[in-house]
């Protein structure tokens, strides 16, 4: 039977400002949380004698006794995190202190239909118990970070676009992994998955990680932002609006759908492949003579443009330069808006060209506002790939504790 949790808001309090730290003193706690000592002391007794905390040993004495340091008991209870993006999938099991105990990832083709992906989920999440002898029962929830735009509060995928495969579209995708497992899932959209979930891992370190920028660059532009502590969010989910930001006014359309102009035309997967269509049409394709050339253009795929950078292709390697300037353009107006300490870019584009982060972040530099005062700190993320499952996993642990 599935573990029953239910924590008064001082507990979840407690429990929340342990597990976003590590080895912390009941002292602290106090002072945090505002907690008489012996009220601190009482509900750290029975979190304990719950098994939802463990101590983990003693801290140095400030001239008394050494203070008993408490931790969250990994092994309360396990969450699956999930990332559903275009290209690919990651699935990962993680104990309750969001340590990764396993985790995987596959392609999102052609092949990948909602109902055969959610069979997969359900075969690796069985595998991941027979893997770690754990029952279905001690998984206490599903958390699903995926492209949108979404509904959060139903867990619908309205219409993702490029899309590899058929189906997606408002497809109540927590309801249906909800009825498969039988267990309680919650979905939000990958980029804020992805920037809690650094936020986290941040703050485990000891990082300030009050005002973050996450943005992930690829088939769409996604962005994330915590400002205050908090993860910045609107009524309806817009994490590809950024995609839609007018940097080049009068321009004719590059990309269907996306209005003329916009950053994603520019700084996007789609718009590397059709630029460089065109300069195929125009003879204009920097292959060597060693590499055979498309046949035709509808061979030409992100695919083909990565095996051309390998190869030092001047034309490719130039349009990775643009897209990369036309992205910090984009990146230099956020930060001009939210003013945010640390900038964590990923994504497709980031991977694929060596240099194209700090084209992006010297780009910033130069357009952001009161530059030589203010600069923010381009940095990459500390769980890189698998942020948007770990962030997802977290939704999960949130809700529930």
């Amino acid at each position: 039977m599935r573990r029953s949790i239910s924590l008064s808001p001082s507990k979840r309090g407690i429990f929340q400002y342990i597990a976003q730290r590590n080895d912390v003193a009941k002292e602290e706690i106090q002072q945090a949380l505002q907690l008489a000592s012996s009220t601190a002391s009482r509900l750290l007794q029975d979190m304990v004698e719950e098994g939802l905390l463990l101590s983990s040993g003693y801290g140095p004495s400030k001239g008394g006794r050494r203070p008993i340091l408490y931790n969250v008991n990994h092994d309360y209870g396990y969450i699956v995190g999930i990332e559903i993006s275009r290209f690919y999938a990651t699935l990962g099991l993680y104990d309750l202190a969001l340590n990764a105990k396993s985790l995987t990832r596959w392609r999102m083709d052609s092949s990948m239909k909602p109902e055969v992906f959610i069979e997969l989920v359900a075969q690796k999440i069985s595998a991941y118990c027979k893997d770690h002898q754990l029952s279905l029962e001690q998984i206490v929830g599903i958390g699903i970070g995926s492209i949108g735009p979404l509904d959060r509060t139903s867990g619908v995928l309205i219409n993702p676009a490029h899309f590899p495969a058929e189906g997606w579209a408002n497809l109540p995708i927590s309801e249906l992994v909800a009825q498969w497992m039988d267990m309680p899932v919650l979905v939000d959209n990958g980029a804020d998955c992805a920037a809690i979930g650094e936020q986290l891992m941040f703050r485990k370190q000891g990082l300030e990680a009050e005002h973050l920028l996450y943005i992930n660059a690829g088939v769409g532009l996604r962005t994330a932002m915590i400002s205050g502590g908090s993860l910045v969010q609107g009524s309806y989910d817009r994490e590809g609006a950024f995609g839609e930001m007018i940097i080049r006014a009068g321009d004719p359309p590059i990309l269907p759908g996306k209005p003329a102009g916009a950053l994603e035309n520019y700084a996007s997967i789609p718009a590397l492949v059709e630029q460089y269509k065109t300069q195929y049409r125009l003879g204009r394709t920097g292959i060597s003579s060693t590499t055979p050339a498309p046949a035709q253009e509808a061979q030409i795929d992100f695919d083909f443009l990565i095996r051309e950078l390998r190869h030092e292709n001047p034309v490719v390697r130039e349009l990775f330069h643009q897209s990369a300037m036309y992205l910090g353009i984009g990146v230099a107006n956020l930060i001009n808006t939210f003013q945010p300490h640390q900038v964590i870019i990923g994504g497709a584009l980031i991977s694929a060209y060596k240099g194209y982060s700090e084209i992006v972040a010297s780009i910033a530099h130069k357009y952001t506002y009161n530059s030589p005062l203010y600069q923010a700190q381009f940095m990459e993320g500390l769980l890189l790939e698998d942020a948007v499952a770990t962030g997802a996993a977290l939704l999960v642990r949130n809700k529930l504790f």
